[in-house]
């Protein structure tokens, strides 16, 4: 029996644009497609289709398990060079950099002396920071809901609470306020280059969607990207009084390789890492703990997550997204990972 994988890629690429012309909706179809035309030598055309699959559906992603590693690199660069520059195509680089053992590319993607940012947050007039996070911790729990597992999102049994950057309560307005300066500073600092696709897709115009975290023992969020936004970043809010023991980094947030999450109440170890990726491709790691006041600003495709604090405690953070305009107008409920 014939397959897509056994025929000529001329006559491949003709069926998916056949499946693609009777399914103009479907971002799988388009995603086979541009990674057809990539793969072919057709870039320009696979990062105008990738940008049509990935303006359906910001979650799409480059590279399949099992696939060459060279493919997936080859795949991703190109899609950059030509203009479909978003926070998966840059991870996929990033993890395809990593797979043919180029550890110097990986370590200028994943530059955490460039691009990542951990500071305390000057609390707005007139609070102090005690009381701004304890004002801002209770209109967070006046509205919460809980979410189990979730196939299509990073959370594991998380409450939310209400959003900080849509609320009219007072602590609220001034938190999105003040997370807005930061994320104008932020983009202020960058270097004026842009010979790095961070840079480069740096966006004029912007919106910043946050929702609350509220984390107990059982809690936690596998590793993962955001894929719609440019950058995003936590505020923490409450600290559970365990996350102080810095051996354990319980309800610390971990960054660093695809699906990197330290063992439980002992250092961090190399792990096999995602796709074969870890701290030995030129990954490196951080580890932040939850301190009240403490704000976290990285790029939207730095893989990021948390394990259980195995302890029956309350930990409050806010998470947000800096995402492009374009993206913002066409989802304007997406958010939340």
């Amino acid at each position: 029996m014939t397959t897509i994988a056994s025929i000529s890629a001329d006559a491949k690429i003709g069926l998916l644009r056949q499946a693609a012309a009777a399914r103009p909706d479907s971002s799988k179809v388009l995603l086979r497609l541009a990674e057809a035309l990539a793969e072919n030598g057709h870039a320009q055309e696979a990062a105008d289709i990738f940008r049509r699959a990935y303006l359906m559906n910001p979650f799409v992603w480059l590279g399949r398990p099992g696939g060459a590693p060279e493919r997936l690199h080859t795949e991703a660069a190109a899609m950059i060079e030509h203009g479909a520059i978003f926070s998966s195509t840059i991870a996929a680089l990033a993890i395809g950099e990593a797979l043919v053992g180029n550890t110097d590319a990986v370590k200028r993607l994943v530059d955490y002396d460039r691009f990542f940012l951990e500071t305390m947050l000057v609390p707005p007039p007139p609070f102090a920071l005690a009381d701004f996070n304890a004002a801002l911790a209770a209109e967070i729990k006046s509205k919460r809901t809980f979410f189990e597992e979730s196939k299509s999102r990073a959370r594991r049994g998380i409450w939310r609470g209400e959003s900080p950057t849509h609320s009219q309560q007072p602590a609220s307005r001034a938190f999105a306020a003040a997370i807005r300066r930061e994320v104008e500073r932020y983009i202020a600092a960058l270097p004026k280059s842009a010979d790095h696709p961070f840079v480069k897709s740096c966006p004029e115009k912007f919106e910043i969607r946050g929702w609350s975290n509220i984390s107990d023992g059982a809690s936690y969020h596998v590793s993962h990207i955001h894929g719609q936004a440019w950058a995003s970043g936590v505020y923490y809010v409450v600290e559970p009084p365990t996350a102080r023991d810095p051996d354990s980094r319980r309800g610390w947030l971990h960054v660093g390789p695809p699906e990197y999450i330290p063992p439980p109440g002992g250092a961090p170890v190399a792990p096999a890492g995602y796709r074969g990726v870890s701290t030995r491709s030129g990954w490196a790691e951080r580890a932040v703990a939850p301190t009240p006041g403490r704000l976290v600003l990285m790029p939207g495709y730095f893989f990021h997550g948390t394990r259980p604090m195995g302890i029956d405690e309350e930990r409050i953070c806010v998470a947000f997204d800096v995402v492009p305009h374009e993206i913002a107008m066409r989802f304007p409920d997406a958010g939340e990972y």
